[in-house]
């Protein structure tokens, strides 16, 4: 039955004669005069069911709010980030207003563990600017703690206990297509600190550990480049 409008049905009753022991009575089969019918009986929603308090929806809907903006801040914090490139350091790797996605799991996973974080060289990293702590950075890492690095001749060589006749780091798949290194420098980095340089090498295009900017302390590490996803059409993992 339809609950918003309940009607009761009206029941009509059928009587039978009582047979007499001297004359047998024949059944009156018709029909007693009707019951007058009873009305139809309204039962709204409104009055069988609570009204839901105004106030609880809105309270449901703020904390709704509340949580998802606690979940992407702690998505943010400890998972991963999107960042917006600004400028040509990274050309032509990356371009100005490319959209990208930091993994900071295995610099969380460091933090939890007390152990420090040592990306792979190689990698793209975003880090705090230790000359400009209020600024974030995004470089190649190349040289690793205790490693000499040497600029000089258009090229980048690295010295190692595994290389020590140097390599050079460019000559991985990501350097094919990097412009010439300019600079001139030979440093051993210190330990717990990288040396990392932008793809853009030429001249001046980059602040990166090869001029000013120095060798960046692993703690300013925020995370790893994984994702470009915007422009659409250079959308790839890394």
């Amino acid at each position: 039955m339809n609950n918003d409008d309940l009607n009761q049905e009206n029941t009509q009753l059928y009587g039978t004669a009582n047979p007499s022991m001297e004359q047998p009575a024949a059944i009156n089969t018709a029909p007693e005069q009707a019951q007058p019918s009873i009305s139809p009986i309204k039962n709204n929603r409104e009055d069988s069911i609570p009204k839901e308090r105004k106030e609880g929806g809105i309270f449901s809907f703020i904390a709704t709010l509340v949580i998802a903006f606690l979940l992407v801040q702690v998505i943010n914090l400890y998972f991963f980030q999107s960042y917006k490139v600004f400028g040509s350091s990274m050309y032509p790797t990356l371009h100005n207003s490319d959209r990208l996605i930091i993994s900071k799991i295995s610099r969380s996973a460091s933090k939890i563990t007390k152990k420090t974080f040592q990306p792979e060289r190689g990698e793209v990293i975003v880090f705090v600017d230790p000359l400009q702590p209020d600024l974030q950075l995004i470089k190649r890492v190349i040289g690793l703690p205790n490693e000499r690095v040497v600029v000089g001749d258009g090229r980048i060589t690295v010295y190692n206990n595994e290389n020590p006749d140097g390599f050079n780091p460019d000559d991985a798949p990501y350097g094919k297509n990097l412009p010439v290194t300019s600079g001139n420098i030979d440093i051993t980095v210190p330990e717990g600190h990288l040396f990392v340089s932008g793809d853009n090498r030429e001249g001046s295009n980059s602040l990166d550990s090869r001029n000013e900017l120095g060798t960046v302390p692993q703690e300013n590490i925020i995370g790893v480049m994984k994702v470009r996803f915007f422009p659409f059409n250079s959308a790839q993992f890394f």
